[in-house]
């Protein structure tokens, strides 16, 4: 019976759900992956078709884009030939009109140091005498065209004068009095010849190289040099010079060794090639504005002294020591007596800025020991400077100085300072 029954039992389990074998399990698992897989697959074949678009997309970008890059650099540097054409043509042009200007100067002569009185008006009587009694020179009576004063009458006459810019009937008239114009040494007059603005700032800068050519004496007393100035060119021993070659100077006679001058007891500096002077351009910070040299600092202290803003944004726009200080000479409510007890403490945290700012002009100004530095200013500015020349013998004679010398002693001082 138990036979039988176990027989039963094994016929059952045939007839019943047979367990699966590991290969169907993988097939049934394969199926089921692919039942997943492929719209993934599908998708991703869809994403590398779009990313294919997107890369073809881009490199077409990229390749106009040099192209408009290339284009562009092109255009760029066709538009600087054009500029620096252009630049060419204006720089040549304004060379022409201010050739014809001074051409159309040539019969003006220019009289500094003519004291100005209030209420004066015949300004050719005025120079007709001195012509006359000073110079020796007998003009006809209609040699002088006309007479006036340059630039708008000041409100305080106790300053330098204006100059009187005389118009000779004809050249010859002008040159006859040219030529005697030595006879007003010694005196507060003198004569110059009246040029473009142009050209003065080129004259300007030229001059003090002509000076100190002519006053140069070689081992046995000769002159090396003959020099003089020709409109905007120095002329030395038929060799013209201009203000864009003077690296080409013979070396006594470069600007940056004719602007300081030493002895024993002094060292004489003069113009803006000299680092101790105001209009040499070393940069300096005060407060949260940067200056490029003490000029700049004392003219904009001025104009903000007497409220005028419109004239220190001037000052700190220019570039040119030199424009500054015209920009300077003309500030609005100005009171000569208020600027004078000020400008020294002004000048004096420029100076001290300026050196202690610029490691080697500290070096120079410190190498100066306890000489005395010295100004050489011409004989109208009697107060920054002693108004004697750097090459005019006379410099060594203190007895003979006719100035403060005011940057001078400031100097002296912040070189105490920094020591």
């Amino acid at each position: 019976m138990e036979d039988k029954k176990g027989q039963e039992t094994n016929r059952e389990g045939d007839n019943g759900e047979h367990p699966l074998s590991l290969a169907s399990m993988r097939e049934l698992l394969t199926e089921l992956l692919n039942d997943k897989l492929q719209p993934i697959s599908r998708k991703l074949d869809s994403l590398n078709g779009e990313m294919t678009a997107i890369q073809k997309q881009l490199k077409e970008v990229k390749t106009t884009a040099e192209q408009a890059e290339e284009k562009v650099s092109h255009l760029d540097l066709r538009v600087n030939s054009e500029v620096e054409n252009l630049r060419a043509e204006i720089k040549a042009l304004t060379k022409k009109v201010v050739a014809n200007e001074a051409q159309s100067r040539r019969d003006n002569l220019k009289f500094h140091g003519i004291p100005e009185k209030e209420g004066e008006v015949n300004y050719e009587q005025c120079v007709r005498e001195i012509i006359l009694k000073k110079m020796n020179v007998d003009l006809g009576e209609k040699a002088i065209a006309r007479a006036h004063r340059v630039g708008p009458p000041p409100k305080d006459t106790s300053g330098k004068p204006r100059p009187v810019l005389v118009k000779f009937e004809t050249y010859k008239d002008r040159c006859q009095v040219w030529d005697q114009k030595a006879k007003l040494k010694g005196s507060t007059i003198y004569i110059a010849e009246d040029y473009p603005a142009e050209v003065e700032l080129i004259r300007k800068k030229l001059y003090p190289i002509m000076r100190a050519a002519n006053a140069c004496r070689d081992e046995a007393g000769n002159r090396p040099y003959q020099a003089h100035l020709n409109t905007d060119k120095l002329i030395i021993n038929s060799r013209a010079y201009t203000a864009d070659n003077l690296s080409a100077l013979p070396v006594p006679i470069k600007p940056e060794n004719i602007a300081t001058k030493s002895t024993q007891d002094y060292v004489f500096f003069w113009s803006a090639d000299s680092p101790f002077s105001n209009h040499y351009k070393a940069n300096f910070k005060i407060g949260q504005i940067k200056y490029n040299c003490v000029e700049q600092y004392i003219m904009y202290n001025k104009a903000n002294t007497f409220n005028d803003h419109t004239a220190a944004n001037e000052i700190l726009a220019a570039t040119d020591p030199s424009e500054q200080k015209r920009l300077g000479r003309h500030i609005k409510n100005y009171d000569h007596k208020q600027w004078t007890n000020r400008r020294a403490d002004i000048a004096r945290r420029a100076l001290h800025a300026k050196f202690a700012q610029n490691a080697h002009l500290k070096e120079l100004l410190l190498k100066t020991g306890t000489r005395m530095l010295v100004e050489a200013s011409p004989p109208w500015d009697t107060t920054w400077g002693v108004g004697i020349r750097l090459h005019d013998p006379d410099i060594r004679d203190r007895q003979k100085w006719k100035g403060k010398n005011l940057l001078g002693e400031l100097l002296s001082e912040t070189r105490s300072e920094l020591s």
